[in-house]
């Protein structure tokens, strides 16, 4: 991942430099963590009990907690509700700008734009109107790339545009602790909310009035990524190395 080997290849000496991971003034732990989670698409988090924590979130798994607020319903556990959807975050085309770095097939000598990279990605059913959103991003050199980085843009826009919070009873749920980065179950007639939504956040509080209560924020599931994918790794670099062997001459390839 650091292009060790091409490195070795073209500085051709017999011992192996070494290749450190530092940082430097100005940078911190953090700048060097995120930016290597980022390569395999992961988030970063510090859990309760100060441990580094590096995961992606798994939407296929089975929900672990139920929520009720079904008129007449017997099995309705939430005491407080609230929902937030705002217009801020939702679009219904975003699109990724790049600059092409080096010569990449033919280009238009009189279009100053030829070196652009473009991606987008269209949800005009999201809303009743156009609502568009174009930005830059200098590493998007590769249509490809601009694609990914227009629809992650668009899913993370979306992520932080909605939430809805309820408040049940007790920190657990059929021994189940509540907790971040889990699935849950919601049916909820007077938000209108059915199906699997993400745990974004589990709040504690305890009272003498309310005893021990946990405000849960959920999300829409499916939308929150580190980045737009895995990013591959450099490509190996063969050589030819020469040894003597019974006094022939022999190339072997690593």
């Amino acid at each position: 991942r650091q292009r060790v080997a091409t490195a070795q290849a073209s500085a051709q000496k017999v011992l192996d430099p070494v290749f450190a991971i530092q940082v430097d003034p100005g940078d911190t732990v953090y700048d060097v963590i995120s930016t290597y989670a980022r390569r395999i698409n992961a988030l970063v988090n510090v859990t309760v009990d100060k441990y580094l924590q590096v995961w992606r979130p798994n939407y296929a798994r089975k929900p672990a907690y139920k929520f009720r607020n079904v008129a007449g319903g017997k099995d309705n556990n939430v005491l407080r509700y609230q929902m937030h959807n705002e217009l801020r975050g939702k679009y219904t085309q975003v699109e990724a700008v790049g600059n092409q770095v080096g010569y990449e097939g033919q280009q238009d000598p009189n279009n100053p734009n030829a070196t652009k990279k473009r991606g987008a990605i269209y949800h005009p059913d999201l809303l009743p109107f156009l609502r568009r959103l174009t930005f830059s991003d200098g590493q998007m050199f590769a249509k490809g790339l601009a694609q990914k980085a227009a629809e992650w843009r668009y899913k993370r826009e979306l992520f932080g545009s909605w939430y809805a919070t309820y408040v049940v009873e007790g920190h657990h749920q059929n021994g189940v602790w509540y907790e971040a980065d889990q699935i849950c179950d919601v049916e909820d007639d007077d938000l209108g909310l059915s199906g699997n939504f993400y745990v974004a956040a589990c709040d504690y509080a305890v009272s003498k009035t309310d005893g021990d209560t946990t405000t849960v924020t959920i999300r829409l599931p499916g939308l929150l990524t580190a980045a737009f994918g895995v990013l591959p790794n450099a490509p190996t670099v063969k050589s030819l190395s020469k040894e003597t062997i019974n006094g022939k001459v022999q190339e072997t390839r690593p």
